[in-house]
């Protein structure tokens, strides 16, 4: 298992959970819709360099899906897909404070039911 801790500095995901989940905060329009995507977007591909700095290639980019209670302030992130030698890929997200500048975010990232990565930034 690695850690990769960030602190202070912010990858880009980090840095578009921060400015996408304020964009959730209390939103029911069709900017929700996109900025929800987008988060989905920045996860999914922060997870797949992280998988392939491993060594473990994916075969398809990412599928996840996102949920929250309706105040946004916690956002729970699930994304699956497979690597090219056909093992399952798990990425299990929380981003808590979501609704803040400063969201304290937590992803775990598994390989056939092993975990590889745990790390506060993709």
């Amino acid at each position: 298992m690695t850690g990769q801790g960030r602190g202070a500095r912010r990858g880009p995901v980090g840095a578009a959970a921060g400015v996408v989940l304020l964009l959730l905060a209390g939103c029911s329009d069709p900017a929700t819709t996109i900025a929800e995507g987008s988060y989905r977007n920045a996860v999914a591909l922060g997870a797949g360099r992280v998988l392939a700095a491993q060594g473990v290639p994916l075969s398809h980019r990412l599928a996840c899906a996102t949920s929250g209670p309706d105040d946004w302030s916690t956002v729970r992130t699930v994304c699956t897909g497979r690597t090219t030698d056909g093992r399952p890929v798990r990425v299990d997200g929380l981003a808590e404070r979501a609704d803040t500048a400063t969201p304290a975010e937590r992803y775990t990232i598994s390989v056939a039911g092993t975990v590889l990565v745990v790390t506060n930034g993709l």
